[in-house]
């Protein structure tokens, strides 16, 4: 059952691969979609529509996730094949019955939940409200899909879910290509995408494991203890979102479209690497506190080599990145300034996005969720409290949206950190100080020098041998730093490389 188990860096690698694959179908996606219909209302409602079904309903997909992986975990450790063939069809009938019934519950109450859009007018909360019915098949779907997705990373077999990601984003992009006249592709492309990737996952599922089992069972209610408190933390991420979009209504039309459009690029990597999905399995099989510590610590190295570089690229080369890719059709230089002001906003809260997750799930397996929820809670006050100031008294729009979640998010991750003495965990300051302070350096002047260069040239393309060689050049400062995170980065690419060619 368990048989072809992937290691970390396997699972790393089966995420850029695949990950990668299921974001350049998406890039795909928006570029399409930009120069069909620019910053429109279609697309507002769009994104309006994913933040709601965000809070409502991929809330519980990640809580059984995050909940679900340390029991599944614990299981296969002690070789208790049959306790987890059974936990794991409990939870999958459980997830089924609750998303049918939350899916009904949303339907039929699609016309108040339309009115959480404060800014919009009648008219595009009607647009809103139908939405639902377009989704529905999601509503159903999605929160079974991603426990199956835990169980298969429980058992070390991360590709299984990422191909599955990747086929929802093919299957919506060849929908879009061929019907991209359809006033309503966006909602529905996406719905039969999504079926086709729970079945593909479902078969598999029913291959390994058995699909079917009591949901009532003692041990699915011993691993449903923890819901509330998950729940609230899970809630949290989704209502930054809301949160914003319920802001930016009151912003023009296209606002919406250009605040999603600029998060989806600053999150991109973020989304790609997917640190999250394999870290919770490796430092759940962690025994003792110095393992854990040596993980947690590498863990926030990793992000910091990742982050801070693609903050400062971001930062240099947004605006031009933006037009290679999306300017062309309706998409016009008036909304590709707009899309550059949200990125040039989200770029800074790369690494706490990106150290989030992992964290979360640091404090779920030693049972501290309350420090969680009340660190999660606080960013949500300080945005809202950034996000009226930054709309309606400094008046910034977009730009002032994304900076105010930001900022958040930075004091979030300082709350985290903070609190990691109270679980036993030692945070190096000063190895991570030094660290960041050699990455961001070595990032600017990388950036600097290779912007000044590229001014020299008129073609457009030659950000991609600026990336090129940006990429490069942070390659070698990781493996020539001199301290510890030197030996990380060059253990890291050898390892890739080993796994690679076997």
């Amino acid at each position: 059952m368990i048989d072809k188990r992937e290691s970390f860096l396997m699972s790393l690698r089966s995420a850029v691969i695949w990950k990668s694959f299921d974001r350049i179908v998406g890039l795909l996606k928006h570029i399409i979609i930009a120069a069909a219909i620019g910053l429109s209302v279609q697309l507002d409602i769009f994104y309006m529509a994913m933040a709601l079904m965000g809070l409502f309903v991929f809330t519980w997909a990640q809580m059984l996730e995050v909940m679900a992986v340390p029991k599944l975990v614990e299981l296969i450790g002690k070789e208790k094949i049959s306790e987890f063939k059974s936990l794991s069809g409990g939870i999958f009938v459980l997830s089924l019955l609750f998303a049918t019934i939350l899916a009904l519950i949303l339907f039929f109450g699609r016309e108040h939940l339309s009115k959480i859009a404060l800014g919009f007018d009648p008219e595009r909360k009607y647009l809103l409200a139908e939405s639902i019915i377009w989704f529905f098949p999601v509503l159903i779907l999605y929160i079974p899909f991603h426990f199956i997705g835990s169980v298969f990373r429980a058992m070390r077999r991360f590709s299984i879910f990422y191909q599955a990601e990747f086929i929802a984003g093919a299957s919506a992009l060849v929908l879009i290509i061929t019907f991209k006249e359809h006033p309503r592709v966006l909602l529905w492309s996406f719905s039969v995408g999504f079926a086709g990737a729970f079945l593909y996952l479902f078969y598999f599922f029913c291959m390994k494991l058995k699909p079917w089992g009591n949901p009532f069972s003692k041990a699915v209610v011993n691993v449903l203890r923890v819901a509330p408190g998950l729940l609230m933390l899970q809630c949290a991420h989704y209502i930054y979102i809301l949160t914003d979009r319920i802001f930016i209504t009151f912003l023009a039309s296209g606002s919406i479209g250009a605040l999603a459009y600029g998060r989806t690029l600053a999150f991109m990597v973020e989304a790609v690497v997917n640190v999250k999905g394999s870290f919770v399995t490796i430092f759940s099989e962690a025994k003792d506190n110095h393992k854990k510590n040596e993980t947690f610590n590498n863990l926030v190295s990793f992000v910091i080599y990742l982050s801070l570089p693609l903050t400062i690229f971001f930062l240099f080369f947004g605006e031009k990145i933006i037009s290679i890719l999306l300017k062309r059709g309706l998409f016009t230089s008036a909304d590709t300034q707009l899309v550059y002001l949200a990125l040039s906003g989200f770029s800074w809260s790369i690494m706490p996005m990106m150290m989030q997750m992992p964290m979360e799930q640091i404090y779920q397996i030693h049972g501290r969720i309350d420090l969680m929820v009340k660190r999660k809670f606080s960013g949500i006050l300080i945005n809202l409290i950034l996000n009226y100031t930054f709309i309606f008294i400094l008046k910034i729009g977009v730009l002032g949206i994304a900076l105010a979640t930001s900022i958040s998010y930075w004091c979030v991750l300082a709350y985290g950190i903070i609190a990691t003495k109270k679980i036993g965990l030692a945070f190096k300051l000063k190895r991570h100080f030094l660290w960041s302070l050699w990455v961001a350096a070595s990032a600017s002047i990388a950036s600097l020098i290779l912007y000044y260069i590229g001014a020299l040239f008129e073609s457009p393309f030659t950000i991609i041998c600026q990336f090129v060689c940006f990429c490069l050049f942070i390659i070698a400062v990781g493996v020539l730093y001199c301290g510890e995170e030197g030996t990380l980065i060059k253990n890291v690419i050898k390892r890739m490389l080993s796994t690679c060619s076997s």
